[in-house]
């Protein structure tokens, strides 16, 4: 069973909306990578997933959710691995080329086919 989730688009739709909200100087990186969830069906299993950094805090908007994390913890806490980073210029060519939300980089798509 594949894990089910908005994480990749939520990532995209929050990053590219804070690039209008933030200041110029912040850094905003659409994230793919893979975590270990803390609960839920996927608990203590690593699944691809998608978030967004902004300087050094992580917001985490996936299926509802409106987290915001210290970078620091959001690693501790779920143990990510980041497959590749994205600033949102990237990203909107990126949908634009492959035609969907992500995962975009090989690694995160070999690892979502094999879960």
């Amino acid at each position: 069973m594949k894990p089910t989730g908005d994480c990749f688009k939520a990532a995209y739709d929050r990053a590219t909306s804070l690039t209008d909200e933030q200041n110029k100087t912040s850094r905003i990186y659409v994230v793919h990578g893979s975590v270990i969830p803390t609960s839920g069906p996927w608990a203590q299993k690593r699944i691809t997933h998608a978030w967004v950094q902004v300087d050094d805090m992580i917001y985490e908007f996936s299926n509802a959710n409106n987290r915001i994390y210290s970078k620091s913890i959001f690693e501790r806490i779920f143990s990510t691995i980041v497959h590749k980073s994205y600033t949102p210029d990237d990203a909107n060519l990126m949908v634009l080329q492959a035609e969907n939300y992500g995962p975009w980089d090989q690694q995160s798509i070999e690892m979502g086919e094999k879960e």
